[in-house]
């Protein structure tokens, strides 16, 4: 009976302080989706613009573990989708993941027990007031998944357990149905039930974040659940192992892949971006794109970090490929660039003697700088008369 009853007061207490949570974003010390423009740069210029030509760049990923944040990642085994510019005059700008989202066709990805518990911890709950927290989440086979942390209620940090089967929703949603809750280790679904209590009255989630809870059940929204570029598709099916969560999209759209620069089968880790225009590295415009991103290490899966991609290029290599300009940029994983940033290329019959600084980018070589400096000097062109009578 005092169990019972410790229980019963227990849960009016979280009942009666779970809607308090207030979702203010001003501390600087919490993660601001609104902020999060890795190399801000100005806007497009007028001969960038012109490359627009109406065209969505098609993007394929092949064995891929995308970061979108320093301890965030998924691992994409394939997909398939097309970049949208949010402004349509303006080319898809990878200096700004705001500027952008990814329109997914056909995917194939992969969260283990420990990508979810950091998505949770760096975004989808790093906010003012996020009533959970310290979450770890455990991957079962059967399609189910094991929750424990802590909930704030009542200003004490009472520690949780929830377990039940992850599927798909008909409109391409993940769905998270509970069928055993534990608060302080004791059961309490079955009291909560005989109370009328749903979990959604007892947790206020910031929904902009990826979750919902909609009665005792967590919904997911995928466009939501991780941080900029916005990827939006449709999740047709959910299947699980031990420690792995795949995540399968298709959203009908029946579009043909771009051929690959170099010959398939070739690389197995890679990403390719294919037509339309695409600004990188601030003042690089591609008309007609055609860039493979390449793993120099395919052993093992390509460990991209797009908030670093310039440094990828940096400690990379680039060759052009016929008169189109087709580019391939051999990259290193993401934790390899460190090491291989600053690195001095070596070639046959040149002298290896070359100290650093020879290969310090001197700073005159500024083709912006040379033109505002000289622009206002140069003598003005005048027209040629090709056919004088």
């Amino acid at each position: 009976m005092k169990k019972n009853l410790f229980i019963l007061l227990s849960c009016l207490a979280i009942y009666s302080c779970g809607n308090t949570q207030e979702l203010s974003n001003n501390n600087p010390n919490f993660y601001d989706p609104s902020l999060n423009i890795y190399n801000p740069n100005n806007g497009a210029s007028d001969i960038s613009k012109r490359a627009v030509d109406g065209v969505r760049p098609k993007i394929v990923i092949k064995n891929t573990y995308l970061k979108v944040h320093k301890e965030v990642g998924v691992l994409i085994h394939d997909l398939f989708g097309e970049l949208v510019s949010k402004v349509q005059s303006e080319p898809v700008n990878f200096d700004d993941v705001n500027s952008f989202s990814v329109s997914v066709h056909q995917a194939k990805l992969t969260m283990t027990g420990k990508d979810m518990d950091n998505l949770m911890k760096y975004f989808v709950l790093n906010y003012p007031g996020a009533p959970l927290k310290e979450l770890k989440h455990t991957i079962k086979v059967g399609g189910r998944i094991n929750i424990q942390g802590k909930m704030k209620q009542a200003g004490l940090d009472v520690p949780f357990e929830m377990e039940g089967p992850i599927r798909a929703t008909p409109d391409g949603l993940m769905i998270l149905d509970p069928d055993t809750v534990k608060t302080l280790g004791i059961p309490a679904k079955g009291l909560m039930d005989l109370l009328g209590i749903e979990t959604q009255k007892l947790l206020n989630l910031n929904e902009q974040r990826g979750l919902k809870l909609v009665g005792n059940s967590i919904l997911m929204f995928p466009s939501r659940l991780f941080p900029p570029p916005v990827m939006n598709g449709k999740v047709f099916r959910v299947e699980t192992e031990n420690d792995a969560l795949h995540i399968y999209f298709d959203d009908g759209t029946k579009l043909k892949r771009p051929p690959l620069p170099v010959q398939e089968g070739l690389f197995k880790n890679y990403k390719h971006v294919y037509g339309g225009a695409v600004r990188m590295i601030g003042n690089e415009t591609h008309e007609n794109t055609n860039i493979l991103m390449v793993d120099m290490n395919q052993s093992n899966p390509f460990e991209f970090y797009l908030s670093e991609y310039v440094n990828h290029t940096v400690a990379g290599q680039v060759n052009i490929l016929g008169k189109n300009g087709a580019l391939i940029n051999y990259m290193p994983d993401y934790s390899d660039i460190p090491k291989r940033l600053g690195k001095i290329p070596k070639f046959d019959n040149i002298d290896d003697g070359l100290s650093n600084d020879k290969w310090r980018l001197n700073p005159e070589s500024d083709p912006g700088l040379e033109k505002r400096k000289a622009w206002a000097s140069q003598p003005v062109p005048q027209p040629i008369n090709q056919y004088p009578r």
